[in-house]
């Protein structure tokens, strides 16, 4: 309820609003009163969904989703290798790829617009090329594909030391898979990663994607020419 009175509260102008968490998908058909307030309410903003996908291996509920006919509506998911074992370690959930897999194609069998994110990290890095791979070979219908940067807020924070790399040591395959998805046709794009950190063959599809509240600048970027660009 509380969420909902929230909702018809919100400026009517704002481009974007995400759903997050935790899991949006454990509030089951709660989610789905949110979408439909959002729709009524804030009939111009576009919404982004970032969730598992597991919950949408049940087809039953993939349907019910999709019958609310959101008219911009973006489901964001994670895939952290291109087979059970990678993915499987990374979340830390046995069953998780093959669900989250289920889910995406029970997603685009109704024509619902998805995103696929993998979050570059020390188990990840190494793995981009066959991401991107399975990605071009079982999912062209994905409307964009982002590699991130490691955020170092909650749970990332506590853990940095497992599992931070150095982006020295992943652009070389960040590169390879940004090419390889490109040259495809692909909608591909960078988030997390500061400017000087990439090539600048890259800075094409590096976004300012972190949100204001954990955007942050060194002393020595204030002097940079291409601040304004960047995600810090």
């Amino acid at each position: 309820g509380f969420n909902l009175k929230l909702i018809s509260l919100i400026d009517k102008s704002i481009e974007e609003l995400a759903f997050n968490g935790g899991e949006p998908t454990l509030l089951d058909q709660d989610l789905f009163r949110l979408i439909l307030a959002c729709k009524t309410f804030l009939p111009n903003t576009s919404l982004l969904l970032l969730t598992n996908a597991r919950r949408f291996s049940d087809f039953k509920y993939t349907h019910l989703y999709s019958s609310l006919q959101h008219p911009n509506l973006t489901v964001s998911t994670a895939i952290y290798g291109d087979n059970e074992d990678e993915h499987d370690f990374v979340v830390g959930s046995k069953g998780a790829f093959n669900e989250t897999i289920v889910g995406i194609l029970n997603l685009a069998s109704f024509g619902n617009a998805i995103e696929i994110r993998t979050v570059i990290n020390k188990y990840t890095y190494r793995n981009l090329l066959r991401i991107s791979e399975y990605i071009y070979r079982n999912m062209t219908f994905v409307k964009h594909v982002a590699f991130m940067g490691l955020e170092t807020v909650w749970r990332a924070r506590k853990n940095l030391e497992q599992i931070w790399i150095d982006p020295e040591e992943f652009v070389p395959c960040l590169k390879e898979s940004i090419h390889y998805l490109r040259q495809r046709g692909m909608n591909v794009s960078i988030y997390n990663i500061p400017l000087c950190c990439l090539p600048e063959p890259l800075w094409m599809f590096a976004k300012q994607s972190i949100s204001e509240w954990k955007s942050y600048f060194a002393s020595k970027c204030f002097k940079c020419v291409v601040r304004e660009q960047c995600s810090g």
